[in-house]
């Protein structure tokens, strides 16, 4: 404030010298709180050297698009590739931490898949594209790779555009680590396929999965091995060579989640002959921004079925539906005049429901799948028939073998590079797709050969876990017992059932917490500079300089 208010007094006397009365009045009210702002934008004080500002013209064209809150929502999100880059080059240093600022330093690794592809065209951009999961006893024969969808292909042929594009010589490197972790963000839509797709790379890699409810006596050092907890948090770890009763584990730890919206357990909902799915908020998001987009569906499904030994059981089975089939329209401007002057107002339990169909079809006998009478109470009266019928359609199952589900809504907009110079990542669910993606590949990468582990005298390991967004309290989340039980059970097997082996390890380890951080705005610059250590010079910017960029900072 005395900073701010020096840089004012200084103003004004300067003003005063100029003898012009329109700039003789102080500003008053919000205007001089907003004059006092600007001034915290600039390095220096009143009698200094003339100050450096935070965000230059030259540096603006350089900088991420990075919004004003860590929530990662539908709204499309831009990391820049320089960030990528100089964690790709940490890694590639051989650095076996995620030490220093979380958006720049974090362990990263280069993306697994097929060479990119040139560009092609997207003629269809929402054909289904459903994709399955197996029960977890097959997981161990679903090595096969997937086709790359559509949105894939995009990716892959923008990280050609963006090779040429990365300065300091590192523009292939940089582009197929943007273009894997896009392959992979594209297809995560819910905590469940991010962990079905980071135990599909973890299986490519040579490692074993196994299970909680299992013995793990085989462990043995140079081992590599992953579990899932609820399918939806992933652990994973690699032990050394040269393994000591008592070393450590160096952990990464993220999370698989992000705010969303997700179907409540009664999804239907008729209003003046729409037919509606309600839905409820899940972590702090954005939600404005939901409005009038194309919406999918993704999620689990538990699914009555039959194993080779006839004994009916429930399991799981994953669901996505990459084409709009819902939206949330926006009020018509002509019925919200105010909006631009008062801000968007909305309730999220009755303005926020996506519509799904009309009653007008059903009405007139041309829809086969319309509602039919229903007994309160019943499963047909909780959900929409249209919405069972579409999930048992590409399970390939009856609908009354659908047990329960747990889906979320989802823009089928892929994520893609751009910017002139394609070094912007525009993709949601950053926070923090982003980070479970360079932990996995990281760990794969460093894992790889006869004689990765030759060396290692500890237990490398990631953990994404699910349910950040709402406290990390669940049995699947941060805050549960998964990690300590990791670090117990393999100490514990590993010592040959030293009594204190675990306790021993768990004062030896570390986890870095890898998450996703602010970078300054450039269009909130006054808000930014008053974020950031009240404007004093420390707003992260991102390729703040041809310098900077060239050194790789």
């Amino acid at each position: 404030k005395a900073r701010a208010a020096a840089a004012f007094a200084q103003s004004l006397r300067s003003q005063s010298a100029s003898l012009r009365a329109p700039r003789l009045r102080p500003p008053r009210g919000r205007s001089m709180i907003r004059a006092a702002a600007a001034r915290t934008l600039t390095r220096g004080v009143a009698g200094s050297a003339p100050p450096t500002p935070l965000l230059t013209p030259t540096t603006a064209t350089t900088v991420a698009l990075a919004t004003t809150t860590a929530t990662c929502n539908i709204s499309t999100r831009a990391l820049h590739l320089r960030g990528l880059a100089s964690a790709g080059a940490t890694a590639r240093r051989g650095s076996n931490t995620a030490a220093g600022s979380p958006h720049r330093t974090l362990v990263s690794g280069i993306g697994i898949g097929a060479p990119r592809p040139q560009q092609q065209t997207r003629t269809q951009p929402h054909q289904q594209r459903p994709h399955l999961q197996q029960p977890s006893n097959a997981m161990a024969k679903s090595t096969a790779k997937r086709p790359r969808s559509d949105a894939a292909r995009v990716a892959g042929a923008s990280a050609t555009d963006a090779a040429a594009a990365t300065p300091n010589g590192g523009g292939a490197a940089t582009a197929a680590l943007a273009s894997g972790m896009l392959e992979y963000i594209n297809y995560a839509w819910t905590p469940y396929h991010a962990v079905e797709e980071g135990s599909r790379r973890l299986l490519k890699a040579g490692f074993q999965h196994i299970s909680e409810t299992g013995a793990w006596a085989d462990l043995k050092p140079g081992g590599k091995y992953f579990f899932t907890r609820n399918y939806s948090t992933l652990v994973a770890f690699a032990v050394g060579q040269k393994f000591k009763p008592g070393n450590g584990f160096y952990m990464v730890g993220a999370h698989t989640d992000s705010p969303c919206l997700k179907l409540k357990p009664v999804t239907k909902s008729v209003k003046a002959g729409w037919h509606l799915v309600n839905v409820e908020t899940y972590g702090g998001g954005l939600w404005s921004t939901w409005f009038d987009r194309d919406l999918g569906i993704a999620g689990r499904v538990l699914v009555r079925s039959k194993g080779d030994d006839g004994v009916e059981r429930i399991v799981h089975r994953l669901v996505k539906v990459d084409r709009p089939l819902l939206r949330i329209p926006m009020l018509a401007i002509h019925l919200n005049r105010t909006i631009n002057t008062d801000g968007f107002k909305f309730n999220t339990q009755t303005n926020l429901a996506p519509v799904l169909a009309t009653a007008a079809k059903a009405q007139l006998g041309l829809d086969a799948k319309a509602d039919p009478p229903a007994a309160a109470g019943s499963e047909a009266a909780k959900h929409h028939a249209q919405l069972l019928d579409l999930l048992a359609t590409e399970l390939g199952i009856a609908v009354s073998d659908i047990v329960d589900f747990e889906l979320n809504l989802c823009d089928v907009q892929p994520g893609v590079l751009g910017g002139i110079n394609s070094e912007f990542v525009f993709v949601g669910r950053l926070d923090n797709l982003c980070m479970s993606y360079l932990a996995l590949q990281s760990l794969a990468d460093a894992c790889a050969g006869d004689n990765a582990l030759a060396e290692e005298t500890g237990v490398r390991a990631i953990a994404l876990f699910d349910h950040e967004e709402v406290g990390s309290d669940s049995a699947q989340g941060a805050g549960s017992p998964v990690m300590r039980d990791t670090i117990t059970r393999v100490a514990r097997v590993l010592s040959g059932g030293e009594a204190d082996a675990p306790e021993r390890s768990l004062r030896n380890s570390f986890l870095v917490s890898a998450d996703m951080a602010h970078a300054l705005h450039p269009n909130y610059q006054v808000w930014s500079a008053l974020v950031w250590n009240r404007g004093r010079g420390h707003a992260p910017e991102l390729a703040s300089s041809p310098e900077k960029m060239a050194k790789g900072l």
